[in-house]
């Protein structure tokens, strides 16, 4: 009888052992970890680098800071259920996120409208309405930037994460507002400056529903700023022989002929 005790203690710890042991379902459903990744990200979350290793709770592989896309301005989005798809014996979900964009603002401060589906730029006051399919496996292991090659898996947390490459920004109109203004605050290029105060009377008044106030075409937005296009210039214009003048007329109201001496 002793024996069948101490039998019946071990079968009971082996099993406490095992059980904290076992792998433990992610607390967050996958719609769950859409929804909060759509909400830091329109509060403008990772506009700065100082919360970017956090992508990894979301995405499979997250691309090095700084990103490359354009940051995008919401008007709203929605996230839709979770749809359950087994592949080859794995368990997938998809989700769909409905949301409507106003426009994208790139790295020199310069807002763009977003288009349509074919090409044409939407209707004044109107955001262009699209949808994101989010496919999301159950793993541990993600990916965190640098060039393909050097990238290797590492391990974490196991939970829900959206396959693909994460590291792009779609913000609302107010984080746009507040982002823009301490860009230019910070920035001491007149072109910055220049293109901000423009892109700010533009998300003003989209978030005060007054319909976009019109710009004067013929003043055009400086892409670059006259820093860049000089460093630009002198890279170009160093390893050209005279009789290749010509492609330096993109920088000159009028195009330089070559002086020999």
């Amino acid at each position: 009888m002793h024996r069948l005790h101490i039998f019946v203690a071990v079968l009971g710890l082996a099993a406490i052992i095992a059980d904290a042991q076992a792998p433990t379902e992610p607390q967050e459903s996958p719609k769950e970890v859409v929804e909060r990744f759509y909400k830091l990200e329109a509060e403008g979350t990772w506009l700065v680098p100082d919360r970017w290793h956090e992508l990894t709770d979301f995405f499979t592989s997250v691309q090095s800071w700084p990103p490359d896309d354009p940051v995008s301005v919401l008007r709203s989005y929605r996230v839709g259920d979770a749809k359950r798809n087994v592949v080859d014996g794995t368990t997938h979900y998809e989700v769909d996120v409905d949301y409507s964009v106003w426009g994208s603002i790139n790295f020199f401060l310069r807002f763009t409208r977003a288009e349509l589906s074919k090409g044409k730029g939407s209707v004044a006051a109107e955001p262009v309405e699209r949808v994101s399919h989010m496919s999301l496996s159950l793993t541990d292991s993600f990916v965190m930037g640098g060039p393909i090659w050097n990238e290797e898996k590492t391990k974490g947390t196991l939970r829900w994460r959206m396959n693909g490459r994460g590291g792009s920004s779609d913000v609302s109109v107010n984080t746009a507002i507040r982002w823009v203004t301490e860009m230019r605050d910070k920035s001491n290029d007149p072109a910055m400056k220049y293109n901000a105060e423009r892109t700010l009377a533009i998300l003003k008044s989209l978030s005060t529903g007054v319909p976009v106030p019109a710009l004067p075409a013929a003043t055009g937005t400086a892409e670059e700023s006259p820093s860049k296009v000089a460093s630009r210039f002198v890279d170009l214009e160093s390893g050209l022989l005279p009789d290749q003048w010509s492609a330096l007329g993109e920088f000159f109201v009028s195009v330089p002929k070559p002086r020999l001496e």
